[in-house]
C-alpha cells in the first residue's frame, strides 16, 4: 500500500490480487482508487473489535461447558468410590464454530457501510488474510476468490468486493452453523465421558462407547505425586486393566471425602492381592521418571487442607 499524506492505494499490490485470481478488470479498478487515509485507523479498530468480541464468545462458552461439566461430574460421582473425568473433545468443534460466526458477523457489519469504504476493508483483510500463513491462505483465498468470479460474471468492478463480502458472509454462516450442530450434537456425549468406581468394577463412557472393567481383570496400581513445572501439585492413582485400559482413581483431591472414598477402593484393592508400584511418566521428555516430585505430598496438604495430615502421606506412599 503507498499513497500520500491523506490518501492510500493499493498499486503497490497488484501483483497479490493477479495471484488470488482477481479479475483484470477489477485490478485495474483498484489500481486507480485512492482511499482516505482516516480509514486505515478505522480497519484497525475494526479488527480488534472483531478479536475481541470472538475471544470474549470463547470465554463465555468455554467457561460455561466447564462448569456444566464440573455439575455434572459432581453429581455422578455423590456415591461413587472415585470419579475422573477427561472432557473437552465437543469444545474443539464449538470453538471453530464461534470463529466463523464471529467472522460472519464482522463481515455483516461491513455489507452496512458504504460501498467505496467496504470496498477499502474488504481489500484490507484480503490482503491481511493472505501474508498470514500464505503458503495455506494463499490457496483458500484463490478457490474462494474463483467461486466468486464464477457466481458473478459481468460484474461491475466497483461492485465486485460487495459481491465478495456478501459471498463470505454466506460461506462463513454455513460452515459455522454446520461445525456448531456437529459441536452441539457431541456435547451431551463429550459430557458423558467419565470413569466411575463402583463396588464390581469401573464404568468407563466415552464418545466411543461404554465399558464395564470388573476388579478380577485389575493387574496393578501405579501411585504417583508429582508437580511439573507450574502445574499440580497432582497425586495420580492409575488403575491398569488386563485389556492395556488405564484409569485414573483420583486425579484431583479436592476433600477429606474424596480422601475417605480412596482409602475405601484402596483396602477394596488391597484385600485382592493387587500389585501397588510407584508410577512412571510412558510419554514426553520425563518417560520413563518416576511421577513422584520432592515436597509433592506436603504441597498437597497445603492446597487441601481438609485432608488430615499424615493419611495423604500414608496412603501415597505405602507402595512397593
Amino acid at each position: 500500500m503507498n499513497g500520500d499524506e491523506t490518501s492510500l492505494s493499493f498499486a503497490e499490490d497488484l501483483s497479490e490480487l493477479r495471484e488470488l485470481a482477481v479479475p483484470e478488470h477489477v485490478v485495474s479498478y483498484v489500481a486507480a482508487q485512492r482511499y482516505p487515509k482516516s480509514w486505515q485507523r478505522r480497519h484497525t479498530w475494526h479488527g480488534a473489535l472483531t478479536l475481541v468480541g470472538i475471544f470474549m464468545c470463547l470465554i463465555l462458552l468455554i467457561g460455561g461447558v466447564l462448569t456444566l461439566a464440573r455439575h455434572l461430574d459432581e453429581q455422578r460421582g455423590r456415591d461413587a468410590l472415585f470419579l475422573s473425568s477427561n472432557h473437552g473433545l465437543a469444545a474443539i468443534p464449538l470453538v471453530f464454530a464461534a470463529i466463523f460466526l464471529g467472522q460472519t458477523a464482522s463481515n455483516a457489519v461491513l455489507l452496512r457501510l458504504e460501498p467505496r469504504r467496504l470496498e477499502f476493508l474488504a481489500l484490507k483483510f484480503l490482503f491481511q488474510e493472505t501474508r498470514q500463513f500464505k503458503a495455506i491462505t494463499t490457496r483458500v483465498t484463490r478457490w474462494m476468490m474463483r467461486r466468486v468470479v464464477a457466481s458473478s460474471d459481468h460484474v461491475r468492478a466497483e461492485r465486485f468486493f460487495l459481491h465478495y463480502v456478501r459471498w463470505r458472509v454466506s460461506w462463513d454462516r454455513r460452515a459455522g452453523l454446520w461445525i456448531l450442530a456437529f459441536g452441539l450434537f457431541l456435547l451431551p456425549i463429550d459430557l458423558g465421558a467419565c470413569a466411575v468406581g463402583t463396588a464390581k468394577g469401573v464404568e468407563k463412557r466415552s464418545v466411543f462407547g461404554d465399558v464395564f472393567l470388573p476388579w478380577s481383570e485389575l493387574q496393578s496400581v501405579a501411585v504417583g505425586c508429582f508437580a511439573l513445572g507450574r502445574r499440580g501439585p497432582f497425586a495420580r492413582y492409575e488403575l491398569s486393566f488386563a485389556d492395556g485400559t488405564e484409569v485414573d482413581a483420583w486425579p484431583k483431591p479436592r476433600d477429606a471425602d474424596t480422601l475417605a472414598g480412596l482409602r475405601k477402593l484402596d483396602r477394596q484393592l488391597r484385600a485382592r492381592g493387587i500389585r501397588f508400584e510407584r508410577g512412571r511418566f510412558a510419554h514426553g521428555a520425563h518417560a520413563g521418571e518416576l511421577q513422584w516430585s520432592p515436597g509433592c505430598t506436603e504441597r498437597l496438604h497445603t492446597i487441601y487442607p481438609a485432608v488430615a495430615t499424615g493419611d495423604l502421606d500414608a496412603l501415597l506412599s505405602s507402595t512397593e
